[in-house]
């Protein structure tokens, strides 16, 4: 029986760090050492009422240090039994094809983002690009309503992770097109408009990509040079 708090959350750890075999082997030990810990307070307060505090901290913190130690040890040494295992289960996985599990784009990622990235992908298909956040109101709230027709098609094609940036950068392109277009036709109001538009598309599409990559390093520049038309069409001064 775990009796205190700090059991609890040590317990709590294991969850996280362990799998279930390990885990119980883990529990039974902390059960057995709190226990301990719990009868050795009882009697040291009896013999030493007034001493029997200290004692009792440098008795939690050498439990602490044990547990501290066997946790490492076990973690290095699923670390070693996952890295021995995770080249053929990536080569299979592979094999099966590229739905199973998606190529990266370069950046650094987890052996979880990378297996269950399937999760994620489901949610995005049933909730839509919002899952975690209200992303679609605060993109298309610069924007004005000119951009509601815009979000409506990107929220409809966004389908998984890996739609968003294509999504967004398509938008992205249209808006510049018809920004360039109506600044040449002398419409400056609606090149503002469209440049701004432009703008929140472009950043938008940087926000799937986790590395400085070419094609974050293009969504940038177009985002900046949208930007600094927008800026040089507007009434008011934008700093």
């Amino acid at each position: 029986m775990i009796i205190n708090g700090e059991a609890a959350r040590l317990r709590l750890c294991t969850e996280v760090l362990f799998t279930q075999t390990q885990r119980t082997s883990i529990f039974i030990w902390l059960d057995k050492a709190f226990l301990l810990r719990y009868r050795l307070t009882r009697g040291l307060l009896r013999c030493f009422p007034q001493r029997g505090g200290m004692i009792m901290k440098k008795i939690c913190l050498l439990i602490l240090a044990i547990g501290v130690f066997l946790a490492c040890g076990v973690n290095g040494v699923i670390a070693q039994q996952a890295g021995s295992v995770a080249k053929p289960a990536t080569a299979g996985v592979e094999k099966a094809g590229a739905e199973a599990v998606p190529k990266s784009h370069g950046e650094p990622v987890t052996r979880r983002w990378v297996e269950q990235r399937w999760i994620l992908d489901n949610v995005i298909r049933s909730v839509g690009m919002d899952w975690d956040q209200p992303r679609s109101a605060y993109i298309a709230g610069p924007c004005g309503a000119e951009a509601s027709s815009d979000m409506a098609a990107i929220r409809q094609r966004i389908q998984k992770y890996a739609d968003a940036s294509p999504a967004f950068e398509a938008a992205a392109r249209r808006r510049e097109a018809k920004a360039k277009a109506a600044e040449e036709a002398e419409e400056l109001v609606t090149a503002r408009e469209n440049y701004c538009i432009a703008t929140m598309f472009w950043g938008a599409a940087q926000w799937p990509i986790d590395e400085n990559n070419e094609k974050n390093k293009f969504y940038n520049q177009r985002k900046r040079e949208c930007y600094i038309k927008y800026a040089k069409l507007v009434s008011n001064c934008v700093s």
